[in-house]
């Protein structure tokens, strides 16, 4: 999957590259089309593919139910997983600003820059890790998190910030359980496979459909080879939802780091 990783980078830093992409594909199966199809097509007698015209219309046409429902089932799949990550993340923040906003005003500058440190520490781990999807469950700077607890025990002597605190940490450890499980679960080599075998077995029949006229062939086959690159590639972009042109923005999680900086 390195070469669809790299795809997304390239999609990521320059907006033009998938269409780029898309129009070559095009242009290239046109001429390989065009060039290539009579020659298959000498091996068989034309009479006998006429009278196959009719099953290969029906076989295409269930083929390309199948894969329209495979594709359309992946890009929801995909769609749902960047919607959960992108809820863990808000609750996450939502959480850690409950946290700053019950300690500020409860303990010393000293103990109160103890937990802004903590909270530094995960923001710039998940920062760093979480969108090389390098994140690990039990990292050290989320365990630290908890640490906040006997920090505020140090003066705070309200019970109720303490127990509203441990929850907004629960809350966090939940989220971000959730975050890292959607994060991980993207789409194996294995299924991925299914959708390019599907494709391909859709474009070969077309090159059985004889419809007499090779240059409308031609622009059909073309046509339906950018699609379904263009679907391909839609599929591969949403898999990674760090990389590429859709992607889950991590600005709740920058401008909070920005403001523990400032304090």
């Amino acid at each position: 999957m390195q070469s669809s990783s790299r795809l997304n980078t390239l999609s990521g830093k320059h907006k033009w590259f998938l269409a780029l992409l898309i129009v070559i594909v095009v242009i290239v199966s046109f001429i390989g089309f065009y060039l290539i199809t009579p020659g298959i097509r000498s091996f068989f007698d034309y009479l006998n593919v006429k009278n196959l015209s009719d099953g290969i219309a029906i076989y295409m046409a269930f083929q390309g139910f199948v894969f329209a429902l495979f594709i359309s089932f992946t890009y929801q799949q995909g769609i749902n997983r960047q919607q959960a990550i992108r809820a863990s993340l808000h609750i996450e923040a939502k959480s850690i600003m409950n946290i700053l906003v019950l300690t500020k005003t409860e303990v010393s500058k000293n103990v109160y820059e103890e937990i802004t440190s903590l909270l530094r520490n995960y923001l710039e781990y998940f920062l760093a890790e979480g969108p090389k999807k390098g994140e690990q469950l039990d990292a050290e700077a989320f365990q630290k998190l908890f640490d906040i607890i006997p920090t505020m025990k140090k003066e705070s002597t309200k019970g109720n910030i303490c127990d509203l605190i441990y929850g907004a940490l629960q809350e966090i450890s939940t989220a971000r359980s959730q975050r890292i499980a959607a994060v991980k679960s993207n789409l194996t080599r294995g299924q991925m496979l299914i959708h390019e075998v599907l494709g391909a077995m859709l474009v070969i029949g077309f090159i059985f459909l004889d419809m007499n006229l090779l240059i409308l062939e031609t622009i059909i086959f073309s046509l339906i080879i950018g699609t379904y690159s263009l679907l391909l590639g839609i599929i591969i972009d949403i898999d990674d939802p760090f990389e590429g042109q859709w992607t889950i923005d991590t600005s709740v999680f920058n401008n909070l780091l920005e403001k523990l900086k400032l304090q």
